[in-house]
Order: C-alpha cells, then sequence, then structure tokens
C-alpha cells in the first residue's frame, strides 16, 4: 500500500516528531511504502520515507502565496499519478485545505484522511489571512475528505460546533515512542549548559516555539512570584518570534542568573530528566504533546488548563496540576507546592509516568491502521457500488 503524508517542513517540533514516528513505525512493516510530500523541504529531523519537495514554502507575500498554493495543487496531483499512490494522510488545517482541493479539482478516485492538530479559532487568528482562508476550507471541503482525524476531543468538538458533520471525525491521540525517549533522556546535556543544572537548584523547565500561543511571558512573571525559600532556576528550550521581547523582560527583572533561554533542542527528552518541573503555559493547543513527552521523562507536570488537550491527558492533582490559563498567582503557588513537597511531587511524576504509557506508539499505530483499512474499505466498496449501479 502506497501512503503519502503532506506538511509543511520537518523542522523541529512536536508536530513534526509525531510524523516522525508515525512514518518510522508504518516504514517498518513491509506492506507500506511511505512517501512524505513537503511545501518546504527544511530537514531538521531526519524521517524514513522517499522525500518530495513540493518547493512551496509558506510566504507573507500576497502574490507568492496564491501562487505556491497552485503550485503545490499541481504538483500534489503528479505525486499522486506517478506514484499511483492508494491512500493521502495530510496534516494541519492549512495543509489539508491545499490537499482536499487539490482532490476535488483534479477528481483524485482515492481517499484522503485530513489530519487536525490545533484549535481552529485560535490557528485561525494566528496565521491571519492564510487561516482564514483554512477555516473556511476545513468546513466547506468536509465531503471532500474521506474521514478527518483529530488528535484530541476538543478539536473534535469545535469542528462540529463549526458545521463539520461527526460521522465525518474520529479522534487519535499522538503516539509516544517511551523506549527511545528513555534512550534519549540518558545521554548527556550540552557541556555549556552543565552550569545551569547545578544540583543545589531546582530546575523548571518548559519548552516550546517562543511566541504568543505559548505564553512564556506568564511562565517567567509567574516564577519570578514563586516562593522565595525556593532555590532554582528556569530553562526555556525553543526559538521564536518572541525571543527578543521575552530576553528584555528577563533583563528588565534582574533575572539573567536565574533564568535562561537554551533554544531549539534536538533531543530535549535529556533536559527534561535533569529538571524537577516541567510546566505548560499555553493560551491554547490542539493536544499537548510536550506534557506526554515530560510525563515519559518522570518528572511532574503543571498545565494551564487551556483549550484544547491537557485536561484529556491530566486529571488535576493525580498525575498532574491543572491552572487556570494566566493566572500568575495560581501558577506560582502550584510551582512552589512542587517543589517543597517532594513526595507530593513524587506522586505527580509516578502517577505521570503511568499515564504516558496510555499514549504509547504500539497502541496509537494500531488505531492508525485499522482507520486506513476502514476508509479504503468504505471507498472501494462505494466505487464498486457505484460501477455495478452504472451497468445496470
Amino acid at each position: 500500500m502506497k501512503i503519502l503524508f503532506v506538511f509543511t517542513d520537518l523542522k523541529f517540533g512536536g508536530i513534526q516528531r509525531v510524523l516522525q514516528l508515525l512514518i518510522e513505525e508504518f516504514s517498518q512493516m513491509e506492506k507500506y511504502k511511505i512517501y512524505l510530500a513537503l511545501f518546504n523541504n527544511i530537514q531538521n529531523i531526519p524521517v524514513n520515507a522517499e522525500i518530495i519537495d513540493l518547493k512551496a514554502p509558506r510566504t507573507k507575500n500576497g502574490f507568492l502565496l496564491i501562487l505556491n498554493f497552485i503550485k503545490g495543487v499541481v504538483r500534489l496531483n503528479k505525486i499522486v499519478k506517478e506514484k499511483n499512490i492508494d491512500i493521502i494522510l495530510s496534516r494541519s488545517y492549512t495543509i489539508s485545505s491545499i490537499v482536499l482541493l487539490a482532490k476535488k479539482f483534479y477528481k483524485w478516485k482515492i481517499p484522503v484522511i485530513a489530519s487536525h492538530h490545533n484549535n481552529l479559532k485560535k490557528a485561525v487568528k494566528d496565521l491571519g489571512f492564510l487561516g482564514v482562508i483554512a477555516k473556511k476550507y476545513a468546513v466547506k471541503f468536509q465531503d471532500v475528505a474521506d474521514k478527518i482525524l483529530c488528535v484530541s476531543k476538543g478539536i473534535e468538538n469545535e469542528l462540529v460546533n463549526n458545521g463539520i458533520n461527526r460521522d465525518k471525525l474520529i479522534t487519535i491521540y499522538n503516539p509516544l515512542k517511551i523506549d527511545k525517549i528513555n534512550l534519549m533522556s540518558k545521554e548527556k546535556i550540552n557541556s555549556e549548559h552543565e552550569f545551569i543544572f547545578d544540583k543545589k537548584f531546582k530546575i523548571i523547565i518548559s519548552a516550546g516555539r517562543l511566541v504568543e500561543q505559548k505564553n512564556f511571558q506568564l511562565l517567567i512573571e509567574s516564577y519570578i512570584k514563586i516562593d522565595k525559600k525556593i532555590k532554582s532556576r528556569l530553562v526555556i528550550l525553543g526559538d521564536g518570534p518572541d525571543k527578543s521581547k521575552l530576553e528584555k523582560l528577563i533583563i528588565d527583572n534582574n533575572q539573567q542568573e536565574n533564568i535562561y533561554l537554551l533554544g531549539g533542542q534536538e533531543n530535549p527528552f535529556k533536559y527534561f530528566k535533569r529538571s524537577d518541573l516541567f510546566v505548560l503555559t499555553s493560551n491554547w493547543e490542539g493536544f499537548g504533546n510536550v506534557i506526554l513527552e515530560a510525563m515519559a521523562c518522570n518528572i511532574p507536570i503543571i498545565s494551564t488548563d487551556c483549550q484544547f488537550g491537557p485536561n484529556e491527558i491530566i486529571q488535576n492533582n493525580v498525575n498532574g496540576i491543572l491552572v487556570p490559563v494566566n493566572d500568575k498567582l495560581k501558577l506560582s503557588k502550584a510551582m512552589s507546592k512542587v517543589l517543597l513537597e517532594a513526595s507530593y511531587a513524587k506522586k505527580l511524576s509516578s502517577k505521570g509516568k503511568q499515564r504516558s504509557l496510555d499514549f504509547s506508539i504500539n497502541k496509537i499505530v494500531p488505531q492508525y491502521e485499522k482507520l486506513i483499512n476502514e476508509v479504503l474499505q468504505k471507498h472501494n466498496n462505494a466505487i464498486k457500488n457505484k460501477t455495478a449501479a452504472n451497468n445496470e
């Protein structure tokens, strides 16, 4: 079976790591041949698939955006024909819109599973004009997609509220390759960062793109307010447009010796393992895969109770802590409690580690296989019925 995955690029990020895991698992099975079409062939993450560069990257230039949109549609059609693709799995609202447009325009006779991994309303705001188009066509092309895969129940419910038939939707959570995370977590951290992780300090860590969505400003301001008895440091992994703003916030509060922005890391797990607490302060998520990755590294978790995902992973005060979005006081109190109460922290990390096992790739990939087989079977039956009707 020839499967074509379609996405933007393979820069460091949670979605990219999930895509890498899925492709690794499918490519190891002899019954599948995996292709990956990228709109911009940036590869920081290796994948075991035949990669095809569509050479149509996202751009802020309106004319080039439309041109690349058209190029992407045309080149996708060429791939489908030349490679004799059996089924397509697209990732993200914008990419799925392009794939579904291509299917409708070229009248492909193959099924498409559109995968959505972000909060539709917030993603539209974050992507500007491109997001408005994506939202419109995410709903408009619902009948073109054979199935729409959501990575959280929150996303599924939001799509229903936007007019998409629930029969079209299915939720499959993102997978973890826990043995791989365990192995990577044992690697040594970069030598230039060793001094930060001095055992005299409690280490609070977070990771993600430095953008409004992740709200690292809240994390920094809440960290400054934690109990003064705690000798601690805050580490943030990631890059993004908000870096200079966050650096200024750190300097303005004289926190240069306490707060460290270490940039994007190919292996964040070795840093998680050396930390005492992981905190996610997002304004919104699609799922919050980094929560599970940190849980797998056996450290306690605090997350904002944002839409969507964290409250589908975390049972409050059992395997982690949920705090309201943008509540500095409650977040700082929660961080202080975890760092001061060792037995409480140990309970959270133990239950969190146990929770991460529910998302093992060995449990998730069979759900993908079942979905693919069901979509293909339904598609083939529809073709047979149509052929039979025509013959009559």
